[in-house]
Protein backbone atom coordinates (compact mmCIF):
# COMPACT_ATOMS: atom_id res chain seq x y z
CA UNK A 1 0.00 0.00 0.00
CA UNK A 2 2.87 2.04 0.36
CA UNK A 3 4.33 1.48 -2.62
CA UNK A 4 1.18 2.17 -4.12
CA UNK A 5 0.57 5.82 -2.77
CA UNK A 6 4.51 6.57 -3.35
CA UNK A 7 3.89 6.20 -6.75
CA UNK A 8 0.71 7.81 -7.07
CA UNK A 9 2.34 10.47 -5.52
CA UNK A 10 5.30 10.87 -7.98
CA UNK A 11 2.71 10.07 -10.96
CA UNK A 12 0.73 13.49 -9.63
CA UNK A 13 1.99 15.64 -11.64
CA UNK A 14 3.24 13.47 -14.47
CA UNK A 15 2.66 14.07 -18.34
CA UNK A 16 1.92 12.21 -21.17
CA UNK A 17 4.72 11.80 -23.37
CA UNK A 18 4.71 10.30 -27.01
CA UNK A 19 7.57 8.68 -28.72
CA UNK A 20 7.48 8.28 -32.79
CA UNK A 21 10.32 7.07 -35.17
CA UNK A 22 10.76 6.18 -38.72
CA UNK A 23 9.49 2.83 -39.49
CA UNK A 24 11.97 0.17 -40.79
CA UNK A 25 11.80 -2.37 -43.79
CA UNK A 26 10.92 -5.70 -42.06
CA UNK A 27 10.06 -4.84 -38.92
CA UNK A 28 7.74 -6.79 -37.29
CA UNK A 29 7.52 -5.17 -33.79
CA UNK A 30 10.26 -2.69 -32.03
CA UNK A 31 11.90 -2.51 -28.68
CA UNK A 32 11.94 -0.04 -26.68
CA UNK A 33 13.60 1.51 -23.74
CA UNK A 34 13.53 4.59 -21.52
CA UNK A 35 16.05 5.88 -18.89
CA UNK A 36 17.14 9.12 -16.89
CA UNK A 37 20.43 8.29 -17.77
CA UNK A 38 22.01 8.11 -21.22
CA UNK A 39 24.06 4.53 -20.46
CA UNK A 40 20.75 3.11 -19.80
CA UNK A 41 21.81 2.22 -16.13
CA UNK A 42 18.26 2.59 -14.63
CA UNK A 43 15.72 1.57 -17.05
CA UNK A 44 12.56 3.39 -16.97
CA UNK A 45 10.23 1.62 -19.11
CA UNK A 46 10.93 -1.10 -21.56
CA UNK A 47 8.08 -2.36 -24.50
CA UNK A 48 8.04 -4.62 -27.41
CA UNK A 49 4.73 -2.07 -29.60
CA UNK A 50 3.55 -3.19 -32.92
CA UNK A 51 3.73 0.14 -34.13
CA UNK A 52 6.74 3.04 -34.44
CA UNK A 53 5.08 4.72 -31.62
CA UNK A 54 4.72 4.63 -27.79
CA UNK A 55 2.77 6.48 -25.10
CA UNK A 56 4.07 6.92 -21.31
CA UNK A 57 3.78 8.99 -18.83
CA UNK A 58 6.80 10.41 -17.24
CA UNK A 59 7.80 13.24 -14.44
CA UNK A 60 9.35 16.58 -14.89
CA UNK A 61 13.20 15.85 -16.38
CA UNK A 62 15.64 14.92 -18.69
CA UNK A 63 15.03 10.88 -19.86
CA UNK A 64 17.25 9.14 -22.74
CA UNK A 65 15.51 6.83 -25.23
CA UNK A 66 16.50 4.02 -28.19
CA UNK A 67 14.38 1.62 -29.93
CA UNK A 68 15.74 -1.53 -32.05
CA UNK A 69 13.93 -4.09 -34.46
CA UNK A 70 12.34 -7.75 -34.17
CA UNK A 71 12.04 -9.34 -37.38
CA UNK A 72 9.65 -12.08 -38.21
CA UNK A 73 12.03 -14.45 -36.50
CA UNK A 74 11.88 -12.57 -33.46
CA UNK A 75 15.64 -11.76 -33.59
CA UNK A 76 16.38 -8.20 -32.67
CA UNK A 77 18.24 -5.81 -34.64
CA UNK A 78 20.92 -2.98 -33.20
CA UNK A 79 19.99 -0.62 -31.01
CA UNK A 80 19.64 3.23 -31.99
CA UNK A 81 21.73 5.48 -30.79
CA UNK A 82 19.98 7.39 -27.86
CA UNK A 83 17.37 10.13 -28.42
CA UNK A 84 17.04 12.62 -25.44
CA UNK A 85 13.45 13.87 -24.36
CA UNK A 86 13.26 16.84 -22.19
CA UNK A 87 9.89 16.93 -20.14
CA UNK A 88 9.35 20.74 -18.96
CA UNK A 89 7.37 21.44 -15.67
CA UNK A 90 4.42 23.84 -16.79
CA UNK A 91 4.70 27.88 -15.97
CA UNK A 92 3.69 29.15 -13.00
CA UNK A 93 0.81 31.46 -12.55
CA UNK A 94 1.76 34.56 -11.32
CA UNK A 95 -0.11 36.25 -8.35
CA UNK A 96 1.64 39.68 -7.09
CA UNK A 97 2.46 42.37 -8.24
CA UNK A 98 -1.09 42.78 -9.97
CA UNK A 99 0.15 43.82 -13.75
CA UNK A 100 0.52 48.23 -13.28
CA UNK A 101 0.40 47.86 -9.78
CA UNK A 102 2.64 50.85 -8.19
CA UNK A 103 4.57 51.18 -4.96
CA UNK A 104 5.83 54.43 -3.65
CA UNK A 105 8.50 54.86 -0.92
CA UNK A 106 10.51 58.30 0.76
CA UNK A 107 14.20 57.39 1.72
CA UNK A 108 14.34 53.43 2.54
CA UNK A 109 13.33 51.24 -0.25
CA UNK A 110 10.16 49.08 -0.24
CA UNK A 111 9.31 45.78 0.17
CA UNK A 112 8.70 44.09 -2.80
CA UNK A 113 6.74 40.83 -3.02
CA UNK A 114 6.32 39.05 -5.70
CA UNK A 115 3.75 35.39 -5.65
CA UNK A 116 2.72 33.03 -7.89
CA UNK A 117 1.44 29.43 -7.54
CA UNK A 118 1.72 26.23 -9.77
CA UNK A 119 0.65 22.57 -9.94
CA UNK A 120 4.53 21.54 -9.34
CA UNK A 121 6.12 20.27 -6.30
CA UNK A 122 9.10 19.89 -5.13
CA UNK A 123 10.93 22.63 -7.56
CA UNK A 124 12.60 25.84 -7.61
CA UNK A 125 11.94 29.03 -9.48
CA UNK A 126 13.36 31.45 -11.30
CA UNK A 127 12.44 35.42 -10.56
CA UNK A 128 13.63 37.60 -13.20
CA UNK A 129 13.01 41.24 -12.70
CA UNK A 130 14.22 44.04 -15.33
CA UNK A 131 13.60 47.24 -16.25
CA UNK A 132 11.42 48.49 -18.82
CA UNK A 133 14.47 49.42 -20.70
CA UNK A 134 15.56 46.12 -20.58
CA UNK A 135 18.21 46.13 -17.90
CA UNK A 136 18.37 42.96 -15.89
CA UNK A 137 17.77 44.31 -12.24
CA UNK A 138 17.53 41.32 -10.46
CA UNK A 139 17.52 37.80 -11.06
CA UNK A 140 17.16 34.90 -7.93
CA UNK A 141 16.48 31.23 -7.61
CA UNK A 142 13.98 30.14 -4.86
CA UNK A 143 12.58 27.07 -3.51
CA UNK A 144 8.96 28.69 -2.32
CA UNK A 145 6.06 30.57 -3.92
CA UNK A 146 7.44 33.81 -2.99
CA UNK A 147 10.25 36.22 -3.20
CA UNK A 148 10.42 39.61 -1.31
CA UNK A 149 12.76 42.30 -2.23
CA UNK A 150 14.48 45.70 -0.76
CA UNK A 151 17.14 46.42 -3.15
CA UNK A 152 14.81 48.07 -6.17
CA UNK A 153 15.23 51.49 -6.24
CA UNK A 154 12.86 54.61 -8.29
CA UNK A 155 11.95 53.29 -11.81
CA UNK A 156 9.23 51.04 -14.46
CA UNK A 157 9.81 47.45 -14.18
CA UNK A 158 9.11 43.87 -15.42
CA UNK A 159 8.91 40.99 -13.49
CA UNK A 160 7.85 37.27 -14.93
CA UNK A 161 8.89 33.73 -13.38
CA UNK A 162 9.57 30.19 -14.70
CA UNK A 163 9.94 26.77 -13.16
CA UNK A 164 13.52 25.08 -13.07
CA UNK A 165 14.81 22.04 -11.86
CA UNK A 166 17.93 20.22 -12.00
CA UNK A 167 17.45 19.39 -15.85
CA UNK A 168 14.48 21.25 -17.68
CA UNK A 169 13.52 24.79 -16.62
CA UNK A 170 9.74 25.89 -17.89
CA UNK A 171 9.26 28.65 -20.37
CA UNK A 172 8.97 32.37 -18.10
CA UNK A 173 5.56 33.54 -17.96
CA UNK A 174 4.02 36.72 -19.97
CA UNK A 175 5.78 39.52 -17.78
CA UNK A 176 3.74 41.88 -15.43
CA UNK A 177 4.59 45.21 -15.38
CA UNK A 178 5.18 47.82 -11.71
CA UNK A 179 6.20 50.93 -10.88
CA UNK A 180 8.21 52.33 -7.99
CA UNK A 181 7.63 55.68 -7.35
CA UNK A 182 10.23 57.89 -4.92
CA UNK A 183 8.05 60.81 -3.23
CA UNK A 184 10.37 63.67 -1.18
CA UNK A 185 10.40 64.22 2.76
CA UNK A 186 8.85 67.89 3.63
CA UNK A 187 11.49 69.68 4.37
CA UNK A 188 11.41 70.37 8.55
CA UNK A 189 10.55 73.85 9.63
CA UNK A 190 12.56 75.27 12.53
CA UNK A 191 10.39 76.32 15.01
CA UNK A 192 12.13 77.71 18.34
CA UNK A 193 14.51 79.28 18.66
CA UNK A 194 13.46 81.50 15.72
CA UNK A 195 15.55 83.47 13.06
CA UNK A 196 17.33 86.14 14.40
CA UNK A 197 15.69 85.92 17.74
CA UNK A 198 17.21 86.30 20.94
CA UNK A 199 17.01 84.50 24.20
CA UNK A 200 18.44 84.90 27.44
CA UNK A 201 22.35 83.56 27.98
CA UNK A 202 23.37 81.73 30.78
CA UNK A 203 20.06 78.82 30.48
CA UNK A 204 19.32 76.10 28.90
CA UNK A 205 18.12 76.61 25.50
CA UNK A 206 15.47 74.46 23.98
CA UNK A 207 14.97 73.46 20.58
CA UNK A 208 11.76 72.37 19.11
CA UNK A 209 11.18 71.50 15.06
CA UNK A 210 8.38 70.23 13.11
CA UNK A 211 8.85 67.45 10.63
CA UNK A 212 7.55 65.03 7.96
CA UNK A 213 5.68 62.18 10.13
CA UNK A 214 7.26 59.75 7.69
CA UNK A 215 10.93 60.85 9.29
CA UNK A 216 11.94 59.08 12.66
CA UNK A 217 15.20 60.21 13.29
CA UNK A 218 17.09 63.75 13.33
CA UNK A 219 20.99 64.82 13.06
CA UNK A 220 20.35 67.85 15.60
CA UNK A 221 23.35 70.95 14.91
CA UNK A 222 24.22 73.58 16.67
CA UNK A 223 27.18 75.98 15.75
CA UNK A 224 28.57 78.92 17.87
CA UNK A 225 29.58 81.27 15.39
CA UNK A 226 30.99 84.06 17.30
CA UNK A 227 31.43 84.36 21.78
CA UNK A 228 30.42 87.89 23.28
CA UNK A 229 32.68 86.96 26.11
CA UNK A 230 36.78 86.28 26.59
CA UNK A 231 36.01 82.91 28.13
CA UNK A 232 34.44 80.89 25.90
CA UNK A 233 35.19 79.90 22.28
CA UNK A 234 33.22 79.03 18.88
CA UNK A 235 31.95 75.11 18.78
CA UNK A 236 29.87 72.88 16.88
CA UNK A 237 27.22 70.41 18.38
CA UNK A 238 26.19 67.57 16.22
CA UNK A 239 23.35 64.91 17.82
CA UNK A 240 23.00 61.90 15.57
CA UNK A 241 20.00 60.18 15.12
CA UNK A 242 17.47 61.74 17.76
CA UNK A 243 14.14 60.20 17.90
CA UNK A 244 12.13 63.46 18.98
CA UNK A 245 11.22 66.83 17.30
CA UNK A 246 13.06 68.89 20.14
CA UNK A 247 16.25 69.04 22.18
CA UNK A 248 17.66 70.98 25.21
CA UNK A 249 20.99 72.03 25.36
CA UNK A 250 21.50 72.21 29.33
CA UNK A 251 23.89 75.58 29.59
CA UNK A 252 25.10 78.21 26.61
CA UNK A 253 26.79 81.47 27.21
CA UNK A 254 26.18 84.75 25.69
CA UNK A 255 26.73 84.75 21.62
CA UNK A 256 26.03 84.46 18.39
CA UNK A 257 24.42 80.74 17.39
CA UNK A 258 23.08 78.97 14.59
CA UNK A 259 21.13 75.78 14.40
CA UNK A 260 19.48 72.94 11.77
CA UNK A 261 18.41 69.75 11.37
CA UNK A 262 18.49 66.66 8.99
CA UNK A 263 15.38 64.81 9.38
CA UNK A 264 15.72 61.32 7.38
CA UNK A 265 13.60 58.06 7.45
CA UNK A 266 16.03 55.69 8.68
CA UNK A 267 19.57 56.05 10.52
CA UNK A 268 21.64 55.48 7.56
CA UNK A 269 19.37 57.58 5.15
CA UNK A 270 20.50 60.82 3.70
CA UNK A 271 17.47 62.79 4.67
CA UNK A 272 16.87 66.50 4.03
CA UNK A 273 17.93 69.36 5.62
CA UNK A 274 16.14 72.67 7.16
CA UNK A 275 16.89 76.17 6.60
CA UNK A 276 19.65 77.26 8.71
CA UNK A 277 18.12 79.75 12.16
CA UNK A 278 20.43 82.46 13.62
CA UNK A 279 19.79 83.59 16.79
CA UNK A 280 21.61 85.36 19.84
CA UNK A 281 21.86 84.61 23.57
CA UNK A 282 22.24 87.88 25.42
CA UNK A 283 22.97 88.70 28.88
CA UNK A 284 20.45 91.63 28.44
CA UNK A 285 17.23 89.93 27.50
CA UNK A 286 14.58 90.09 29.94
CA UNK A 287 13.17 86.86 30.88
CA UNK A 288 10.94 85.73 33.91
CA UNK A 289 13.39 84.47 36.63
CA UNK A 290 16.11 86.86 36.16
CA UNK A 291 18.16 87.58 39.19
CA UNK A 292 20.77 90.04 40.90
CA UNK A 293 23.07 89.79 43.52
CA UNK A 294 25.13 92.45 44.37
CA UNK A 295 27.93 93.88 46.65
CA UNK A 296 28.77 97.24 47.07
CA UNK A 297 31.33 99.52 48.86
CA UNK A 298 31.25 103.60 48.45
CA UNK A 299 33.05 106.19 49.67
CA UNK A 300 30.62 109.05 51.10
CA UNK A 301 31.38 112.97 51.53
CA UNK A 302 28.43 115.14 53.17
CA UNK A 303 28.44 119.03 52.90
CA UNK A 304 25.77 120.43 55.21
CA UNK A 305 24.29 124.05 55.57
CA UNK A 306 21.74 124.08 58.53
CA UNK A 307 19.60 127.56 59.70
CA UNK A 308 18.03 127.20 62.95
CA UNK A 309 16.03 129.89 65.44
CA UNK A 310 18.23 131.38 68.59
CA UNK A 311 15.12 131.04 71.65
CA UNK A 312 13.80 134.12 70.73
CA UNK A 313 12.36 133.16 67.70
CA UNK A 314 14.02 136.04 65.80
CA UNK A 315 17.32 135.89 64.47
CA UNK A 316 18.52 132.78 62.08
CA UNK A 317 21.45 131.43 62.61
CA UNK A 318 23.35 129.89 59.89
CA UNK A 319 25.87 126.83 60.56
CA UNK A 320 27.83 124.73 58.24
CA UNK A 321 29.67 121.03 58.63
CA UNK A 322 31.42 118.24 56.72
CA UNK A 323 31.65 114.33 56.72
CA UNK A 324 32.63 111.58 55.17
CA UNK A 325 32.35 108.16 55.63
CA UNK A 326 31.89 104.13 53.85
CA UNK A 327 28.86 102.86 52.82
CA UNK A 328 28.83 99.06 52.72
CA UNK A 329 25.95 97.80 50.62
CA UNK A 330 23.84 94.55 49.43
CA UNK A 331 21.30 94.08 47.02
CA UNK A 332 19.02 91.18 46.00
CA UNK A 333 16.78 91.34 43.13
CA UNK A 334 14.35 88.27 41.52
CA UNK A 335 11.93 89.14 38.38
CA UNK A 336 8.88 87.07 39.58
CA UNK A 337 7.54 87.76 35.52
CA UNK A 338 9.67 89.22 32.63
CA UNK A 339 8.13 92.83 33.99
CA UNK A 340 7.49 92.60 37.25
CA UNK A 341 10.68 92.41 40.32
CA UNK A 342 10.66 92.53 43.84
CA UNK A 343 14.32 94.57 45.27
CA UNK A 344 15.81 94.20 48.64
CA UNK A 345 18.67 96.51 49.45
CA UNK A 346 20.68 97.51 52.39
CA UNK A 347 23.64 99.99 53.29
CA UNK A 348 25.15 100.84 56.50
CA UNK A 349 28.14 103.62 56.62
CA UNK A 350 30.25 104.93 59.65
CA UNK A 351 30.10 108.57 59.04
CA UNK A 352 32.51 111.11 61.00
CA UNK A 353 30.65 114.70 61.34
CA UNK A 354 33.33 117.18 63.01
CA UNK A 355 33.17 115.97 66.88
CA UNK A 356 30.54 113.24 66.48
CA UNK A 357 30.23 110.10 64.60
CA UNK A 358 26.69 109.33 62.70
CA UNK A 359 26.03 105.24 61.95
CA UNK A 360 23.56 105.40 59.05
CA UNK A 361 21.46 102.65 57.65
CA UNK A 362 19.47 102.78 54.23
CA UNK A 363 17.19 99.73 54.02
CA UNK A 364 14.48 99.85 50.68
CA UNK A 365 12.00 97.50 49.45
CA UNK A 366 10.68 97.98 45.88
CA UNK A 367 8.84 96.72 42.94
CA UNK A 368 10.24 96.86 39.77
CA UNK A 369 8.90 97.58 35.93
CA UNK A 370 10.29 97.49 33.24
CA UNK A 371 10.43 97.53 29.64
CA UNK A 372 13.19 97.01 26.78
CA UNK A 373 14.62 96.17 23.47
CA UNK A 374 17.83 94.32 22.61
CA UNK A 375 20.37 96.56 23.98
CA UNK A 376 17.98 98.65 25.86
CA UNK A 377 15.83 98.33 29.03
CA UNK A 378 14.31 100.67 32.10
CA UNK A 379 12.90 100.40 34.99
CA UNK A 380 10.66 102.09 37.00
CA UNK A 381 10.67 101.97 41.03
CA UNK A 382 8.07 102.02 43.45
CA UNK A 383 8.93 100.74 47.33
CA UNK A 384 9.76 102.01 50.45
CA UNK A 385 12.67 103.25 52.33
CA UNK A 386 13.66 103.05 56.23
CA UNK A 387 16.53 105.19 57.79
CA UNK A 388 18.45 105.10 60.64
CA UNK A 389 20.47 107.84 61.94
CA UNK A 390 21.98 107.65 65.12
CA UNK A 391 24.21 110.31 66.46
CA UNK A 392 26.78 109.35 68.98
CA UNK A 393 28.58 113.20 70.59
CA UNK A 394 32.31 112.56 71.22
CA UNK A 395 31.70 113.99 74.65
CA UNK A 396 32.37 112.31 78.26
CA UNK A 397 28.42 111.63 78.88
CA UNK A 398 28.52 109.76 75.51
CA UNK A 399 24.99 111.12 74.39
CA UNK A 400 23.02 110.20 71.01
CA UNK A 401 20.14 110.86 68.97
CA UNK A 402 18.27 108.49 67.01
CA UNK A 403 16.23 109.29 63.81
CA UNK A 404 14.12 106.84 62.54
CA UNK A 405 13.05 107.98 58.70
CA UNK A 406 10.65 106.25 56.34
CA UNK A 407 8.71 107.46 53.44
CA UNK A 408 8.06 106.20 49.52
CA UNK A 409 10.94 106.20 47.14
CA UNK A 410 10.17 106.40 43.76
CA UNK A 411 13.00 105.93 40.60
CA UNK A 412 13.91 104.58 37.42
CA UNK A 413 17.18 103.51 35.77
CA UNK A 414 17.88 102.85 32.37
CA UNK A 415 20.48 100.35 31.26
CA UNK A 416 22.14 100.37 27.49
CA UNK A 417 24.05 97.64 26.18
CA UNK A 418 27.36 99.03 24.75
CA UNK A 419 29.18 95.92 23.94
CA UNK A 420 27.70 92.42 24.87
CA UNK A 421 30.54 92.98 28.19
CA UNK A 422 30.29 96.79 29.02
CA UNK A 423 26.71 98.48 30.07
CA UNK A 424 26.06 101.50 31.20
CA UNK A 425 23.38 103.19 33.46
CA UNK A 426 21.91 106.39 34.36
CA UNK A 427 19.33 106.15 37.51
CA UNK A 428 17.82 108.70 39.52
CA UNK A 429 15.14 108.14 43.00
CA UNK A 430 12.96 110.44 44.67
CA UNK A 431 12.49 109.91 48.83
CA UNK A 432 10.04 111.60 51.12
CA UNK A 433 11.23 110.64 54.12
CA UNK A 434 8.72 111.54 57.23
CA UNK A 435 9.92 110.83 61.07
CA UNK A 436 9.73 111.65 64.70
CA UNK A 437 13.19 112.47 66.69
CA UNK A 438 12.95 110.20 69.82
CA UNK A 439 11.73 112.55 72.22
CA UNK A 440 12.71 115.50 70.71
CA UNK A 441 10.56 116.29 67.45
CA UNK A 442 9.41 115.82 64.08
CA UNK A 443 11.33 115.87 60.82
CA UNK A 444 10.33 116.10 56.59
CA UNK A 445 12.52 116.24 54.10
CA UNK A 446 12.90 115.93 50.48
CA UNK A 447 15.94 113.91 49.10
CA UNK A 448 16.55 113.65 45.08
CA UNK A 449 19.37 111.62 43.72
CA UNK A 450 20.84 110.34 40.92
CA UNK A 451 23.70 108.04 39.30
CA UNK A 452 25.73 107.31 35.95
CA UNK A 453 27.79 104.24 35.83
CA UNK A 454 29.31 101.50 33.97
CA UNK A 455 29.62 97.57 34.50
CA UNK A 456 32.01 95.30 32.86
CA UNK A 457 31.20 91.58 32.43
CA UNK A 458 34.94 90.42 33.48
CA UNK A 459 33.93 86.62 33.93
CA UNK A 460 31.29 84.75 33.33
CA UNK A 461 27.89 86.05 34.85
CA UNK A 462 30.40 88.57 37.29
CA UNK A 463 30.10 92.21 37.01
CA UNK A 464 32.77 94.70 38.12
CA UNK A 465 31.26 98.04 38.00
CA UNK A 466 31.95 101.62 38.94
CA UNK A 467 29.43 104.47 39.33
CA UNK A 468 29.29 108.31 40.52
CA UNK A 469 26.55 109.16 43.01
CA UNK A 470 24.75 112.51 44.36
CA UNK A 471 22.27 113.29 46.20
CA UNK A 472 20.10 116.41 47.34
CA UNK A 473 18.52 116.81 50.94
CA UNK A 474 16.13 119.65 51.68
CA UNK A 475 14.78 119.34 55.47
CA UNK A 476 12.84 120.87 57.99
CA UNK A 477 13.03 120.09 61.85
CA UNK A 478 9.99 121.07 64.13
CA UNK A 479 11.14 121.84 67.43
CA UNK A 480 8.56 120.29 69.94
CA UNK A 481 6.41 122.79 71.92
CA UNK A 482 7.47 126.02 69.86
CA UNK A 483 6.14 127.77 66.77
CA UNK A 484 6.91 126.62 62.97
CA UNK A 485 9.59 130.16 63.41
CA UNK A 486 12.16 127.66 65.39
CA UNK A 487 12.26 125.29 63.08
CA UNK A 488 15.73 124.44 61.92
CA UNK A 489 16.02 123.69 58.01
CA UNK A 490 18.53 122.42 56.28
CA UNK A 491 20.33 121.21 53.05
CA UNK A 492 22.66 118.41 52.69
CA UNK A 493 25.00 117.24 49.41
CA UNK A 494 25.87 113.82 49.33
CA UNK A 495 28.36 112.77 46.55
CA UNK A 496 30.04 109.33 46.56
CA UNK A 497 32.72 109.76 44.29
CA UNK A 498 33.59 106.12 44.25
CA UNK A 499 31.44 103.65 44.30
CA UNK A 500 32.43 99.81 43.59
CA UNK A 501 30.35 97.00 43.22
CA UNK A 502 30.80 93.15 42.23
CA UNK A 503 27.68 91.74 41.18
CA UNK A 504 26.39 88.43 40.00
CA UNK A 505 23.47 88.49 37.06
CA UNK A 506 21.50 85.65 35.90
Amino acid sequence: MIHLLLLLSLNLFARDVEFSWAPMPQAIKYEIQISNTIKFENTLAKEVVEKPMFATKLEVGRYYYKVRVIDLKGRPGKWSKPATVLVDPYSPELILPENGHEVSYFEVLPEVKFEWKTEHQKMSYEVLVSKTTGEKVLEEKVNDFTLIANKLPEGEYNWKVRTVSETVSSAYTEPRRFNIIKKPLQTPKLIKPENDGMSAAYRKVDFTWEQDPVAKFTDFYFEKIKSYTNDSKPFKIKKENLTTTSYTDPYQEPGLYKWWVTTKEAQNTPGVTSEVNNFELRNDVLSQGNYELEFSLSYLNDQYTTTSARSDGLTQIAQQSMSSGVFVGFLGGYYILEGLGIYLSQRTAKVAVENFNDLISETDLQFRLRFGSKGFNQEFQFGYRVMDIIEAENTPSVTSTAFTTLGPLIGTRMTATIIPTIKAQLSGFYFKPFSNVQSIGGLTADIFGGSLGVKWNFMYQFWLGYKFSFEQINGIFQTPGQPSSYNASWTQYRTEPFYISLSFEH
